[in-house]
């Protein structure tokens, strides 16, 4: 039985008055009352309940020997009389409470399983038995063990349920403000269920066969689940990067950090390419950065802090059968089986806090969880000032098409991304990178000469491609071996349980990132690619650790939502350990020229997955690979919802491949890349943090920048529209990073009270850059017109989007107000854009012109 931690020990002695800096604890079933010395307010009791007003007497919080709690706002926030309200109130001013005699905290025993294929990972469990009732407990209050953070009420005890289930666990339940919002933190520690034991052999029985229909790992597994309640038509919204819709109630968040998919729902191709190819065509849970954080329409938060794969379970937050609506959190850690049975996490327990705020906008729930997840910096002057092409091939064909960009359409090109600086090769889907980084393969010649040629003569950047796996090859890296051989005799990768190394991606394996000596040389990778005179690159993958597997430290259920935050922070110190180097040694910057013209803030990495606390480690993010389609499940669709549910998640600088990524021309179908799709997609794009297009996977098959002079056009068009926003843009940046405000937003953000904004109708159509401007793109082919909805609180008038735009129906005058729902002309080139009259950049957007 694993040991957990005690709280502080009260002596009985009779009720009696006590002075205002006393905490004041009664235990009516005993009519007994416990004193503790100490600057406090005077707690108040009820039957097997303790009390305290905490966070400077605002809050009242309760914690009862049934293992219910409640925080209740003793008096309400100090908000403003404006629009910035949420549409829903507190029942009571309760920021957090249990139904009546239910324990907020359960232990769980389960069978869980992540069968696995190149990253595209299937989340199974299976809940066997759940410890849900106290059986015995001792509550209490008191100051917290530092004495910063103020009273605490804590219950201790042991949960139960039936024979098979005990569990002992620990609870506090603590307040405090935090910038004129209030914040509960419920913290957690429970022993892993004594039911969540090793089965006596490997065959599976009925029931989990019924659960696994396909060969998978049957891991016994302890858990945790958290139950509060919710109002009937509470939104739950943000969640991380997630793709199909912006509020989950009534469904479930999977938290596990994997592949997008692709279809993710879109039929019958998603099924297809589920059977065929290892649930690659995932649904409507994949994400490459899934986080167990949200914004509600009540204007309360809540954000948990563990880092295990588990669920958000939000369907009974809307009531079933007379209940009072809830929410569950789970978390579940598999047991070690190589240990026979040991938990993988010695102390046998699983921890970790559910924070809950109450505040009086999304905006204030956005800016006080950007203080977790940390807040982005503003990219580099050069990121705005223009277009970043995205390409590949040679040399040859480069300059051929920034020439041709250049002067024919008078392009402002800042930089190019080309993702094959290391060279290609055959791969079982076709060509595909070398992932060996280094450029003795380029296919653009001497590498570092080139990047060098390109910036001195020309004034463009390069931006190249890494990520944490490397490709068995026989090119040499290190005298006679391969790069991947020189980290495979060195222990680098990570490991199955049987001690092989994996090699999940055609032949690729995965470097241990808690693999000090690995980390540390996979650090001069990455600066050896500065050292070449790249300013950036992307920073892919990180989503594919398997569960099961034995890292060089810690458990793989530990780490698998954490390794894309590991993978940001090596970045993150490669690139200052780079500009270090030049600063201290005067011969090694004689020896690499980008010492001289570049500044470590100048350096762009981004990246497609995330843990909760990735933001603060990284310069940039992209929406990942969506399907070059409109749809909603992993098309067009799919990214603006995803852009609304990352910016509510801290990631507060966003972007996407123009044109989206995935072609698919197997398996009867031929889903491509059309003309229409990629020029909407530029619309899209000049409204977001960074434009730069993608090839794709058929860079023959999709439709390019280059495929005719009005798709050429169409493209430097947005890309101008792109630059003329840079000012504004670059002034929400620096509110990013001051403030965690992110630079696209729902307009449910700038309009929290008015409840059309909260429907899909909305939602799933519409979103603004900043607070001055509302964006709706086109989401089908050959429509001419949108139908937007401008919250009739603002004025609003159309932007200028071009010249030609004027005499198509797009007429911007300022002086022409809109609001409500409207219909308004979209033809190609013209996109739907409004600005919001009486804010501090209204008339400088008013004023726009880049033609």
């Amino acid at each position: 039985m694993a040991t957990i931690k005690r709280g502080r020990a009260y002596s009985g002695q009779r009720c009696a008055h006590t002075p205002h800096f006393a905490v004041f604890l009664c235990i009516a079933s005993a009519l007994h009352c416990s004193i503790a010395l100490g600057d406090a307010e005077v707690l108040t009791a009820s039957t097997d309940c303790a009390s305290a007003l905490a966070a400077a007497g605002r809050v009242e919080l309760t914690a009862c020997a049934d293992g219910s709690i409640k925080a209740v706002a003793v008096s309400p926030l100090s908000c403003p009389s404006s629009s910035s309200g949420c549409p829903l109130t507190l029942d009571g001013g309760a920021i957090v409470e249990t139904r009546s005699g239910s324990a907020f905290l359960r232990s769980l025993s389960a069978e869980v399983g992540y069968p696995e294929s190149s990253g595209n990972t299937r989340y199974l469990r299976n809940i066997q038995h759940r410890c849900d009732k106290v059986v015995q407990a001792e509550v209490g209050a008191g100051m917290d063990e530092v004495g910063k953070r103020g009273e605490i009420v804590w219950i201790r005890g042991t949960l139960g349920g039936n024979s098979q289930c005990e569990a002992s666990f620990n609870l506090t339940l603590r307040a405090y403000v935090n910038d004129g919002s209030i914040q509960v933190e419920v913290k957690t520690e429970v022993e892993k269920s004594r039911s969540a034991t090793l089965p006596s052999s490997s065959t599976s029985t009925s029931a989990s066969a019924s659960f696994f229909p396909f060969p998978s790992p049957h891991l016994p597994a302890a858990g945790v689940e958290m139950t509060f309640v919710t109002h009937h038509d509470e939104a739950f919204v943000g969640f991380g990067a997630q793709y199909s819709k912006l509020d989950w109630g009534g469904d479930v968040v999977q938290v596990l950090t994997r592949e997008q998919g692709v279809g993710r729902g879109r039929q019958p191709l998603t099924d297809a390419l589920n059977a065929a190819e290892g649930f690659s065509g995932g649904n409507r849970h994949t994400t490459y950065a899934p986080m167990a954080a949200s914004i509600t329409s009540a204007c309360r938060s809540f954000r948990a802090s563990h880092t295990l794969p588990g669920e958000v379970d939000l369907t009974h937050s809307h009531g079933t059968f007379g209940l009072r609506p809830s929410a569950s959190l789970r978390f579940f850690e598999p047991l070690d089986a190589s240990n026979g049975g040991v938990e993988a996490n010695k102390q046998g327990v699983i921890s970790g806090a559910l924070t809950f705020t109450a505040a009086c906008s999304p905006a204030e729930l956005v800016q006080v969880g950007s203080q977790v997840a940390g807040r982005m910096q503003p990219l580099p002057s050069w990121a705005g000032e223009g277009i970043c092409v995205g390409t590949e091939g040679n040399a040859d064909d480069l300059h051929g098409n920034i020439t041709r960009l250049r002067k024919g359409f008078s392009a402002p090109i800042t930089s190019v991304w080309l993702q094959d600086w290391v060279g290609s090769m055959a791969l079982p889907w076709g060509e595909g990178l070398r992932w060996q980084w280094e450029p003795s393969s380029s296919p653009y010649g001497d590498w570092a000469a080139f990047v060098r040629d390109l910036y001195e003569k020309e004034g463009i950047r390069t931006l190249s491609y890494i990520n944490p796996m490397l490709r068995q090859l026989d090119a040499p890296y290190e005298g006679e071996e391969s790069m991947y051989a020189y980290a495979n005799r060195r222990g680098y990768f990570v490991q199955l349980d049987d001690h092989t190394v994996w090699t999940g991606y055609a032949n690729a394996s995965l470097i241990d990132l808690t693999n000090p000596a690995a980390v540390e040389w996979y650090k001069q990778v990455i600066i050896s690619m500065l050292e070449g005179g790249v300013s950036g690159w992307m920073c892919d993958f990180a989503e594919a650790l398997p569960i099961p597997s034995s890292p060089y430290s810690g458990s793989a259920a530990q780490l698998k939502n954490n390794y894309p935050l590991m993978w940001a922070k090596l970045n993150r110190v490669a690139i200052h350990d780079f500009f270090s180097r030049c600063a201290a040694n005067s011969t090694y910057a004689s020896l690499h020229w980008p010492c001289h013209h570049f500044a470590e803030e100048e350096i762009v990495y981004f990246m497609r997955a995330a843990s909760p606390t990735s933001p603060g480690y990284t310069s940039l993010f992209w929406l990942g690979d969506q399907l070059a389609t409109f749809d909603g499940h992993d098309g067009l669709q799919s990214a603006l919802v995803g852009l609304q549910s990352t910016s509510l998640s801290g990631m507060a600088i966003e972007h996407s491949d123009i044109g989206g990524f995935n072609a698919i021309q197997e398996y009867g179908f031929n889903i491509h890349r059309t003309k229409e799709v990629f020029l909407r997609w530029c619309e899209f794009a000049a409204f977001t943090s960074f434009y730069r297009t993608h090839l794709g996977t058929s860079p023959t098959g999709n439709w390019q920048f280059y495929s005719d002079d009005d798709t050429s056009a169409g493209f430097v068009k947005m890309g101008k529209l792109f630059r003329a926003l840079r000012e504004y843009r670059y002034a929400l940046m620096k509110e990013a990073s001051s403030s965690g405000l992110p630079v696209n937003r729902p307009v449910l953000m700038e309009f929290p009270n008015d409840k059309e904004v909260w429907k899909s109708s909305v939602t799933e159509t519409e979103a603004m850059l900043g607070d001055a401007l509302l964006f709706a793109p086109a989401l089908a082919d050959g429509i001419k017109e949108v139908k937007v909805y401008l919250p009739p609180s603002a004025k609003w008038s159309r932007l200028y989007v071009g010249k030609e735009c004027e005499s198509s129906g797009a007429l911007s005058d300022s002086t022409v107000f809109l609001s409500g729902w409207v219909r308004v002309d979209a033809v190609v080139g013209c996109p739907a854009a409004f600005v919001r009259h009486d804010m501090l950049w209204s008339k400088h957007l008013l004023a726009l012109s880049f033609d």
